[in-house]
């Protein structure tokens, strides 16, 4: 029988070296493909908890609202502030936002539902918008009410007084219209 021949040690170790490396390495990869998985998945949930809120189905306005009304924009005034909102391009970079409040004045000409008001009375509904002013890309927001009556509109408004109003609870006995699309425009103003 033939001698077996003596393998280097240097060789044996070079070769133990090359499996811990490569070991290494695989584990670095899983660590790296485990960590973008998971920015991945946080971005992916904070976009959607962030993300505009949907048009809200005409059954379901006509259901939450307390009260339906037709009627013409006679005044809107307004009040703006500004904010400093997280931007979407870096955790450490805050942007501004312009948070405008609404509150447009309705002659009333038709009640659809609800008590309380009554044809030609003027009521005092509450909305609201917000603008991106910069720097960076603006957060995934909801910016506000859509559409936005102009003055001299005629409009069908579904209004929330003391209850849930699509975005939170409003108990001041004010009318907030329902969030975000609680207007319609029936006809516009001539412009």
């Amino acid at each position: 029988m033939p001698p077996i021949p003596a393998i280097p040690v240097s060789f044996l170790a070079i070769a133990v070296d090359h499996r811990r490396r490569k070991a290494r390495r695989e584990i670095q990869m899983m660590r790296s493909t485990s960590f973008l998985a998971a920015f991945l998945l946080a971005l992916f949930a904070i976009s959607i908890a962030y993300a505009a809120k949907p048009a809200t189905p005409k059954k379901q306005l006509e259901k939450d609202a307390t009260h339906i009304v037709v009627g013409e924009v006679k005044a809107i005034s307004l009040s703006t502030k500004i904010v400093d909102k997280p931007a979407f391009s870096s955790a450490r970079i805050t942007g501004k936002s312009e948070e405008i409040s609404y509150v447009a004045e309705i002659s009333i000409s038709k009640i659809e539902k609800g008590e309380g008001l009554r044809v030609g009375d003027v009521v005092r509904a509450r909305y609201h918008w917000s603008k991106w002013l910069g720097p960076g890309v603006p957060f995934p927001d909801d910016f506000g009410h859509r559409p936005r009556p102009a003055k001299d509109d005629s409009v069908r408004v579904y209004l929330v007084n003391k209850g849930y109003n699509g975005a939170g609870y409003t108990t001041d006995g004010g009318y907030d219209v329902y969030y975000n699309n609680g207007f319609e425009i029936l006809a516009p103003a001539s412009r």
